[in-house]
Formats: C-alpha cells, sequence, structure tokens
C-alpha cells in the first residue's frame, strides 16, 4: 500500500499538482513504523533517528538493532526477520544515486519536507552552474575562494531550507514556500 504524498504547486509555479510515493513497505509491523520507504528516490528514511539508511542489509540490521534495542529480545528478532524480508523486496540505493534522484525531481517539481529527517538551514552558492549546497557558512565561503575568486555576483551564497542524507554530506534543498509557517 502506497500514501500518496502531494505538493501544492503555487499558481505562479505551475496549475499541476505533484506527487510523489511513500511506499508503506514496513506498516505491517506496528514495531517499525518509524521506516518509511520511498520508491520514486530509492530512498529509505528513520523518523525515530531522522537519518537515511544505506543500501547494504547489514546497515540495516544493524540501525533496526540500535532502534527496537527496548523491544523484548524474543520479539526483536521475530521483528528483524521481517524486516529483513522485507528490505530485501525494495530497492535501495545510495546516497549518492538517491541524491540525484531528488535533484532530478526537482528540475520539474518542487520538493516538500521529508517528515523523517531534521530540517536544515544551509547554504548554497548563487555562482551560476554551481549546485554547492553546505551546512556551514565557513565552507561556502571557503568553497567560493577557491572556486569563484573573480565573482562579482551579490550575494554569493544564499541560505536555503533542505535536508541532509547522512550527517553532513549529501543535502538537497527544500522549496521554502512549501514550510509550515
Amino acid at each position: 500500500m502506497s500514501t500518496p504524498i502531494s505538493i501544492p504547486v503555487p499558481s505562479s509555479t505551475s496549475s499541476l499538482v505533484s506527487l510523489f510515493w511513500e511506499k508503506e513497505a514496513f506498516r505491517e509491523i506496528q514495531e517499525l513504523g518509524f521506516l518509511s520507504y520511498y520508491k520514486d528516490f530509492k530512498l529509505l528514511l528513520c523518523s525515530a533517528c531522522s537519518c537515511s539508511i544505506f543500501l547494504f542489509i547489514n546497515t540495516f540490521k544493524s540501525h533496526l538493532l540500535q532502534d527496537l534495542k527496548l523491544v523484548p529480545l524474543d520479539l526483536q528478532k521475530t521483528i528483524i526477520t521481517q524486516a529483513l524480508d522485507i528490505f530485501k523486496s525494495l530497492e535501495v540505493s545510495s546516497y549518492k544515486e538517491s541524491l540525484e534522484l531528488l535533484t532530478s525531481f526537482t528540475l520539474y517539481s518542487p520538493l516538500l519536507v521529508f517528515k523523517e529527517l531534521d530540517l536544515l538551514d544551509l547554504y548554497q552558492c548563487k555562482f551560476p552552474n554551481c549546485s554547492t549546497l553546505t551546512s556551514s557558512k565557513t565552507i561556502i565561503k571557503r568553497h567560493i575562494n577557491k572556486e569563484h575568486k573573480e565573482s562579482i555576483i551579490t550575494p554569493l551564497y544564499v541560505v536555503v531550507k533542505g535536508h541532509s542524507l547522512e550527517a553532513n554530506r549529501f543535502f538537497f534543498e527544500i522549496q521554502s514556500e512549501f514550510l509550515n509557517p
């Protein structure tokens, strides 16, 4: 079963309404309600620790052991066995590939906030044809000084809202007009 996630598009942008799907792969197992799978992005997210889960089965199992440590051991083993079976049926990609899919999606439609991930202030380079996005003002300034020394563009960077798929890596922007006030 899948839940549609509708993205309202402002009338100034388009009259279309964009959709991407959260596949409720783990919903049958109540104790795994913190996991969400987004097939369009080949992305598995954990709301318990606000992160994405990498494509390897051992990484997934280790992650589950951490999140289920308060569950009785016999139930924990059963849940993990069921979860691993479900995980094997999913197409989960590397952070890099998921980021490319997210970025491609944003070329055609704005992206909503992922409820499972922390919302971050990110610094985006404004130099033409540069897509550098970072969580640190110091790093974006270093990037601009190194890569765009001769730039006369003002401002050199802007602050945007976004997420990361891994701590301090694999950043992507969320359209600010879709944030709750």
